[in-house]
């Protein structure tokens, strides 16, 4: 009796666990079969098995099947997984892709240009305006007249000047190098061959021309930053100044930008510039020099540039003493030349710094009214009360900010209509 019910009790575990699972003896013979290593073919010698490299195991490919010695697998791919994105807006690629084509718009057209760009060889030509051309002329005479009354320096730096950047001039009057200058651009218009929109000289960083070019005017940005060439203290660099001037299409824009560390006033301590000496500063300072020539380049180019009835701004800060300057002052009279007082912290400068703009055109679409959320200083004042620049916030407020390019970029728009 015991040993039928032990063998009954067996009997019915086996039974029941068919009836829990009827499926497992499949699986378990699935197994058996599908196992790499299956009963029939398990070898005798065990610790062959166990000591099997990887290399000596058969490769399969995704497929299952035995890949090829040699040929490169497919990796597969992760599966793909699903986060939690929240509502914030994805940046605009589009806008990316417009910044990186005017950076390479802008040093292509300004940093990489050069006299090679032009055809500064080329003859003066003949205007066919004759009777334009005759009042430019006249112009000119009366302006050298009122300069030469007036203790300016047009007759002397002027000539050295343009005799410098053209040799084959050198035997000329200064009267005849402006005809020459002026007659060569006038006939650039009118035939056509003129195509540029914009100068800006002493163009810093680029902001301004790079508002121009997002608006597609032709133009060049020049400085010394960008390139030697740009140098206009040099012969090349003046020659490269004066061949983009003479390449603007009529009523486009000239912007300066001058260099005006030496006649700003915190370093009027240095430079010793004041009304007695006509604000010439201490001329045995190599920088005081540097300031007078630049001035000087600025005041004839900007002459020029009035002479061709383009719309012609030079900006300097506040306290900048450069239009003081008889060489200088003299032009901004005889072009009638009109200011403009604007606060580069109301286009988003980290300081107020107040500039001035002098332009032969109404600026009045930059004026702002004087932010009150600058207070950054440009300046410190130690104990003697005397004044130091803060280094770091000087020389961010010489580049422009975006707003003012695009700004200054309207403001053509408008005037060239």
């Amino acid at each position: 009796m015991p040993s039928r019910h032990r063998k009954t009790k067996k009997h019915s575990e086996k039974n029941a666990g068919a009836t829990l699972c009827p499926w497992l003896p499949l699986m378990l013979a699935s197994a058996m079969c599908f196992s790499p290593l299956n009963m029939s073919d398990k070898p005798k010698n065990k610790q062959k098995i166990k000591n099997r490299s990887k290399q000596d195991l058969p490769i399969t490919g995704e497929s299952g099947h035995e890949a090829v010695p040699g040929q490169v697998q497919p990796e597969s791919e992760p599966a793909e997984q699903t986060f939690f994105q929240p509502d914030v807006p994805l940046p605009d690629k589009s806008v990316d892709k417009t910044v990186m084509r005017i950076e390479a718009k802008f040093k292509q057209s300004s940093a990489g240009v050069s006299l090679a760009d032009f055809h500064h060889d080329r003859p003066a030509g003949r205007c066919k305006c004759v009777g334009h051309f005759a009042q430019v002329q006249q112009y000119i005479r009366d302006f050298l007249a009122f300069d030469a009354s007036s203790n300016g320096g047009a007759s002397s730096e002027w000539t050295r000047l343009l005799a410098a950047a053209y040799p084959g001039l050198s035997q000329c009057t200064l009267e005849s190098m402006l005809f020459w200058i002026v007659e060569r651009a006038i006939t650039a218009m009118e035939e056509g061959s003129a195509h540029l929109d914009f100068v800006e000289y002493a163009c810093g960083r680029g902001n301004l021309s790079k508002a121009l070019l997002r608006k597609n005017f032709a133009g060049v940005g020049l400085d010394i930053l960008w390139s030697a060439c740009h140098d206009c203290l040099q012969p090349a660099g003046l020659l490269l100044w004066l061949e983009c001037l003479q390449a603007l299409r009529p009523n486009s824009l000239v912007w300066f930008g001058t260099k005006c560390s030496s006649w700003v006033s915190l370093c009027v301590s240095c430079s010793r510039r004041s009304a007695e000496n006509m604000y010439h500063g201490d001329c045995d300072r190599p920088f005081v020099v540097e300031g007078n020539r630049l001035m000087m380049v600025t005041s004839l180019l900007y002459f020029l540039a009035s002479c061709l009835g383009h719309f012609t701004t030079l900006e300097q800060p506040q306290s900048s003493t450069m239009v003081k300057n008889p060489w200088l002052q003299n032009v901004l009279v005889w072009v009638q030349a009109q200011k403009f007082t604007t606060y580069m912290g109301a286009f988003g400068a980290s300081t107020c710094k107040p500039v001035q703009l002098w332009s032969t055109r109404s600026l009045d679409a930059l004026l702002r009214d004087k932010p009150s959320n600058s207070d950054e200083s440009l300046a410190s004042r130690d104990e003697n009360g005397g004044y130091s620049g803060v280094q770091p916030a000087l020389q961010e407020s010489e580049v422009y900010p975006e707003l003012f390019g695009v700004a200054v970029s309207n403001c053509f728009v408008q005037k060239r209509a």
